[in-house]
């Protein structure tokens, strides 16, 4: 199943368009296209789909106490930014989902992911104890998901999925991941930090720096919300959860992605609630699911999800 958010989603142009238009894909969720930047560099500019009315928010002056200078990844916040059109200047053209699809075990895929981790850390270091005046609202995918485990009307083949989810997970599960959704958006609320938010491969670059060595660059703003540190830390690992078991599907061996969710586990520097991790963990598989469903369609991969998502379940405890 493609991600909603990098290069191997629906290509809706690549120089086709105009001649600067590096490469252009889209869902219902937002559309980014690339096009050459100065100094080498990237433009990564996203607008709002036709199913994201509401276009992006700015989380204020929050974002403004990111250090440049933490180790690992560079988060990179955009030169042009409103509800309608958000764009990034990076060096790269190379998502780390794609790095991590072609290659798991590859020396460049695991120094990103550690890169990730460090920068991560750093992140949540420079955006804790923020005063409440300064804290903007909780990530917005929080909120679309319990919108869509409420059973709220949805686009495409989002009521679909939930209809054939639910009747696999059965009615302890639902309410189990209901109850999960709802805590982890009030501990959200009732935290004094800000977080990444919706923390995707498909929004980390991989490429180079001026001296010619990798360079990992994180999309980062619109999703800045208040919330735990388990929620980003938990997005990343459950993307790669989420290629561990599509891995068979695929012909795939799973042991490099299970190296590499290992990696993110080991290496946060901060300590973390491991339940409250898990919880986050199986949350953004179920949100990545739906979206696909209700941004971009039905995909048969899809049908492996609810096996799944059971077993993250079964082995969760209660809030």
């Amino acid at each position: 199943m493609r991600d909603l958010r990098e290069p191997t989603g629906e290509l809706v142009a690549e120089d086709l368009v105009e001649e600067r238009v590096l490469a252009r894909f889209g869902t219902g969720l937002q559309t980014t296209t690339l096009t050459p930047a100065p100094a080498g560099r990237v433009r990564w500019s996203r607008t709002p789909g036709p199913d994201h009315p509401d276009g992006w928010w700015h989380p204020g002056s929050v974002v403004e106490r990111l250090r440049p200078d933490r180790p690992g990844a560079r988060f990179a916040l955009p030169g042009s930014w409103s509800a309608r059109h958000v764009a990034w200047d990076v060096r790269g053209a190379t998502t780390l989902a794609a790095v991590v699809r072609a290659d798991p075990d590859a020396d460049l895929t695991r120094r990103a992911v550690r890169d990730v981790v460090h920068g991560l850390g750093g992140l949540h270091a420079d955006l804790r104890d923020v005063p409440a005046a300064d804290l903007p609202p909780r990530p917005p995918g929080l909120d679309r998901l319990a919108h869509w485990l409420d059973g709220r009307p949805t686009t495409r083949a989002g009521h679909t999925w939930r209809e054939h989810l639910f009747d696999r997970l059965g009615a302890r599960r639902r309410d189990l991941l209901r109850a999960l959704a709802a805590d982890l958006a009030l501990r959200a609320d009732r935290s004094t930090a800000a977080v990444h938010g919706w923390l995707s491969a498909g929004n980390v670059v991989v490429g180079l720096d001026e001296a010619g060595d990798p360079l990992v660059q994180v999309l980062t703003g619109p999703d800045v919300g208040r919330g735990v540190p388990e929620l980003d830390l938990g997005c990343l690992l459950g993307e790669l959860v989420e290629f561990s078991f599509r891995a068979g599907r695929h012909g795939l061996d799973p042991v490099g992605f299970d190296h590499l969710a290992h990696t993110v586990r080991a290496l946060y520097p901060h300590g973390v609630d491991r339940d409250l991790l898990h919880a986050a963990t199986v949350l953004r598989i179920v949100l990545h699911s739906s979206d696909f469903s209700r941004f971009v369609g039905w995909d048969d991969d899809l049908l492996v999800y609810p096996g799944a998502i059971a077993d993250l379940l079964d082995a969760q405890q209660r809030p």
